[in-house]
């Protein structure tokens, strides 16, 4: 092989090496601001079911949702296991359980035993499964943050709402 060939494929190689690394770049960047944007909508799509004040609490929406759920009944069935989970990811504030509790509940949504139970509800309502997740987690952050041991567990919905 000549030194051209050499040099020209030695070229193309630096030229693809850049390309990829721009790439690589861009592709971090449209993560970063994608996670941004999830942030955004996230607060967005929770002040629709609860207020936004500290601590958020359910609104008049979310509260007659969770009267009329089926999954709130079940979901008091594992009430144990929801404690569990949360006290084993060790959080250190308020703010920490009602976040865990949040992932916690969601995961049911991939649970065979409970989604019947969501999807009706969810149809029921004219919301997603997603919003009778957070609904139910928020129905019974107070109590969970008060099973934990955090003092500063202020009950923010109705009396007996969760018994």
């Amino acid at each position: 092989m000549s030194g051209v060939g050499v040099t020209v494929i030695i070229s193309v190689i630096g030229c693809m090496m850049m390309i990829i690394f721009r790439m690589n770049r861009m592709h971090i960047e449209i993560i970063s601001r994608i996670a941004v944007l999830e942030s955004k909508v996230d607060v967005l799509w929770r002040d629709f079911w609860a207020r936004s004040h500290s601590p958020i609490a359910l609104n008049k929406r979310g509260r007659e949702i969770l009267h009329t759920s089926t999954f709130r009944n079940q979901l008091e069935s594992t009430y144990s296991e929801v404690l569990m989970r949360v006290r084993a990811k060790g959080p250190q504030s308020a703010y920490e359980v009602q976040e865990i509790l949040i992932t916690v509940i969601s995961r049911y949504q991939y649970d065979e035993s409970f989604r019947f139970t969501l999807h009706e509800d969810a149809f029921n309502n004219g919301s997603t499964v997603e919003d009778i997740l957070f609904i139910s987690a928020l129905s019974i952050r107070d109590r969970v943050m008060i099973d934990l041991g955090f003092d500063n567990a202020h009950s923010t919905l109705l009396p007996n709402l969760y018994q």
